[in-house]
């Protein structure tokens, strides 16, 4: 079944690499800019009405046809054909099914694919190291359902007996069944049992200090249900000090429904809420997340000096 997904989601970047190397032939752009453009288009692909994205899904072709796209076509047409308009926004909206067969970053490994030089190291965390590394490192992180079991310890005195056994079931089954929870259980436990626990609950953080593609931050949100993610029982958020990195993280994570709401600054900088990764660029961090009072006391200096982009914040220019 794995296999199946790694070949769907290849053939799927394999057709999107030839639309943009084609619109780069046809439109005598450098694939840089033709690149760029492309994320224009999936920025406001991404924009859309839900109901267009789900018809697109299954239709990628019929993108100009189902959307008003003045503002796309007063965006690019100055610069491109109208058939490399198309060809854009078809391989785009493809992208659409990309993600519906589970987390994985597909804009990194595009971006890799047309711009990594071969035989070098890669820019970017691969997705199954990625995968692997937020799996290892939630051996040692947090546990949701202790986080969720001493917040139940310390409501539970305000709670009836009946309020009581409810929170338990309800907590039971979605932690038991997090993949595929019943709706009704869930929706109970939002709108009468997480409002009693939210005051003791301390969010799980995943706060990076150097973001790239978004490989590892998506990673840890696919160890997660996702009730927990638009709950803000588990926090996700970084920092990249290039703006075309930034902005491939974004559209990432919205490419799998992870808005602004998802995004957070950290709550602090304690160590035990820093996530990083072996080989990171940023030499301020050692394996793991773990840093020294020196090296905290540069990084809150440098996210003060805003010498850093916060994931959250505002559609940013390539640079």
């Amino acid at each position: 079944m794995v296999d199946s997904l790694s070949r769907q989601r290849d053939i799927l970047l394999l057709d999107s690499l030839t639309a943009l190397r084609r619109v780069s032939e046809l439109s005598q752009r450098p694939l840089e800019t033709v690149f760029a453009d492309w994320l224009e288009v999936l920025d406001w692909l991404l924009r859309l009405p839900q109901q267009d994205l789900a018809q697109l899904g299954s239709a990628p072709d019929s993108l100009l046809k189902l959307a008003p796209v003045a503002e796309l076509e007063d965006l690019l047409l100055p610069y491109l054909p109208e058939s490399c308009l198309q060809h854009l926004c078809a391989s785009a909206a493809q992208l659409l099914r990309f993600t519906s067969l589970g987390y994985a970053d597909p804009l990194g490994t595009l971006w890799q694919m047309l711009f990594q030089p071969p035989y070098t190291a890669p820019c970017f965390l691969p997705w199954a190291e990625a995968y692997a590394l937020a799996r290892q490192n939630l051996l040692t992180s947090p546990c949701l359902t202790e986080r969720l079991r001493e917040a139940y310890r310390e409501a539970s005195a305000q709670l009836t007996p009946l309020e009581r056994l409810q929170t338990v079931r309800s907590l039971t089954s979605l932690l038991v069944t997090p993949r595929d929870e019943n709706p009704l259980t869930l929706s109970q436990f939002v709108a009468h049992i997480w409002p009693q626990l939210e005051a003791y609950f301390e969010p799980i953080q995943h706060f990076l200090p150097y973001l790239g593609s978004g490989s590892l931050l998506l990673a840890y949100a696919a160890q997660y249900p996702r009730w927990t993610l638009d709950l803000g029982l588990v926090r996700l958020g970084g920092v990249e000090h290039k703006s075309t990195y930034l902005r491939l993280a974004r559209l990432n994570c919205r490419l799998y429904g992870l808005a602004e709401r998802h995004l957070h600054q950290p709550l602090d900088l304690a160590p035990e809420y820093l996530s990083a990764y072996p080989g990171s660029a940023w030499p301020l961090y050692a394996q793991y997340g773990r840093v020294s009072q020196q090296q905290q006391a540069q990084i809150e200096a440098q996210l003060e000096s805003q010498r850093f982009h916060y994931l959250g914040q505002g559609r940013v220019a390539d640079g």
